[in-house]
């Protein structure tokens, strides 16, 4: 059989999709709906390029003058180096503390930033103890340390 015996066939035609056949059924909506039908023929994209043919412009292009911020290129570098660091900290932390964080540098920084968690940054060993951080500020005794009299 020729492709153009194939085409002739009347068979009715069933769209064939990667996953198997499929056969389309229409929606039919009942009652109110929230689409705002008094806008229909201004949307329609036909009257929308018929209005283009015939004037040349598109009348609902924004006419506002765009505004990108007020930082400059090395304010961005900066802060995108701000995020590189935090992220990469926040990787370097063991699973299970990320984990309790959902996985996530912003709520981690919200965590550590918020002076009623100290406590717990404490329990989960991310700050040291009041009493750690005294012993380690002071000064060693080994012999490596003191200064020969």
């Amino acid at each position: 059989m020729t492709n153009q015996e194939k085409l002739k066939n009347t068979d009715p035609v069933v769209e064939i999709r990667k996953y198997g056949h499929s056969q389309r059924s229409p929606i039919k909506i009942e009652g109110e709906t929230r689409t705002k039908q008094s806008a229909q023929a201004e949307t329609d994209i036909n009257n929308i390029m018929a209005r283009y043919v015939k004037t040349g412009h598109i009348s609902w292009v924004n006419r506002q003058t765009p505004t990108y911020g007020i930082s400059d290129g090395q304010t961005f570098h900066e802060a995108m180096n701000i995020v590189i660091e935090a992220q990469e900290n926040f990787s370097e932390l063991p699973a299970h503390i990320r984990k309790r964080f959902g996985n996530d540098p912003e709520q981690f920084l919200d965590f550590v930033t918020d002076e009623n968690n100290k406590d717990e940054a404490i329990r989960l060993g991310m700050l040291n103890t009041p009493l750690a951080a005294q012993e380690d500020s002071l000064p060693s005794t080994t012999e490596e340390n003191t200064v020969p009299e």
